[in-house]
Parts: C-alpha cells; sequence; structure tokens
C-alpha cells in the first residue's frame, strides 16, 4: 500500500524585502541541488528554483516564498533539505521576523467506491437510516485549535485521472502568526499538529496498514 501524502507546502510571509539578483546568484552557488527557473518581471518581483527531478520547486517573492515538495516525504523528512534552504534565504533577504508560517499536506486515498469512504475516516454525523444507506461521500471543512494557532482539514471526493477511480482527499493546513520560538521548531510544531489530527481522523487500521 502506497502512503497516502502526496504533496507538502510551506508558505512564508514576511515584510517587503529587496530581491536583488546577486543575491539569487550567490544562493544558487550554495544550494546546488535547486536550479533557477526563471526570474518573475525585470522589477525582481519574484525568483523561482526547482530540484532536478523536479519534486521540489521553491518561488521567492518581495513579501513571501514558497516551498513544496511531491517526493511524498512529511516535513520530518524534508528538514534536514529544507532547512539549508530556509536558512540561506532568510540570511541573504535579511528577513528579521515571520509573519505568518503555514504547513499544508495533500492526502489522496484510493477508493473502491464512494460510500467506502466509512473505511478510512472516522468522521460521520447521525441521520436517518434510510438516508446514511443512500449516502456516499461529502465535502466537509473543520477547524481545530491548537496551542501554536490552528489546523484546518478539507475532506472531499475527487477522481484520479492515473488510477482511473474515485478516492477521498484530505488537506491539512496548520497555521501559527508570528511565530515566536524559531522557524524550525515552529515547523516541527506544525508537523505535530498535522500528524495528531490525522491519526484522529483517519481510522486506525488504515493507518496500521500503511508503511511504517
Amino acid at each position: 500500500m502506497n502512503p497516502p501524502l502526496l504533496e507538502v507546502t510551506l508558505l512564508l510571509k514576511y515584510a517587503v524585502v529587496a530581491l536583488q539578483p546577486e543575491r539569487f546568484r550567490y544562493f544558487s552557488k550554495i544550494n546546488p541541488n535547486l536550479i533557477p527557473v526563471s526570474r518573475n518581471g525585470d522589477g525582481g518581483d519574484g525568483f523561482s528554483f526547482s530540484s532536478s527531478d523536479r519534486t521540489t520547486t521553491l518561488s521567492v517573492g518581495r513579501s513571501g516564498l514558497t516551498l513544496r515538495s511531491a517526493s511524498g516525504h512529511s516535513y520530518r523528512r524534508l528538514s534536514p533539505a529544507w532547512k539549508p534552504i530556509l536558512d540561506s534565504l532568510t540570511d541573504i533577504l535579511e528577513i528579521r521576523s515571520i509573519g505568518e508560517c503555514s504547513l499544508s499536506y495533500l492526502n489522496e486515498i484510493p477508493l473502491q467506491e464512494l460510500r467506502s469512504f466509512r473505511d478510512y475516516l472516522n468522521i460521520g454525523f447521525d441521520m436517518p437510516r434510510s438516508l446514511k444507506e443512500r449516502f456516499e461521500l461529502f465535502r466537509s471543512e473543520f477547524t481545530f485549535r491548537s496551542d501554536f494557532g490552528e489546523i484546518r482539514v478539507w475532506i472531499q471526493p475527487e477522481w484520479n485521472d492515473r488510477t482511473e477511480g474515485y478516492c477521498v482527499q484530505l488537506i491539512f493546513e496548520a497555521r501559527c502568526s508570528a511565530p515566536q520560538s524559531g522557524l524550525h521548531h515552529t515547523l516541527e510544531q506544525l508537523h505535530e499538529g498535522i500528524k495528531e489530527v490525522f491519526h484522529q481522523i483517519v481510522s486506525q487500521d488504515y493507518i496500521s496498514r500503511l508503511p511504517q
């Protein structure tokens, strides 16, 4: 059974900074695993990078950046590679503080049929039996409060063109405003928060069958 995690996205917002091309040339030199893809606009409005295998992408703007991985690994596995990228960017761009930080995980669980979502999720609500038997899958959004901020969860059915079958899509986004405990510690907190909610929402039977 393949892990359900498809994509991890990190978003950072910060005060407006100058995007000087020479700083990004230096960034490319100390991060050779990321290849410059484009510079957006003659005024230096943004720079984009990608790993050679296209699993990692980075977009840097004047007031925020997006770091994304399609490797199927969670932040804990990604952190050894992501830490030097983030450290060098915050240093090169002279980012003194982070205004907002979010970490999101996109998951897809294949379904034999839509109504089989009950075998995978601990989410449901009371309804008359006659309706419950006809009920296949719902779209829902939840917000969980946490010590560091909040975790939002989206659940929805999707059609997967690659497998030519239905799946249930789960998106977990952990958010934190003005983190005070350091960026990497904050990201670890966000990861742990998502992990906790994942284990509450997804059935233990399914989790126990995933590669450990």
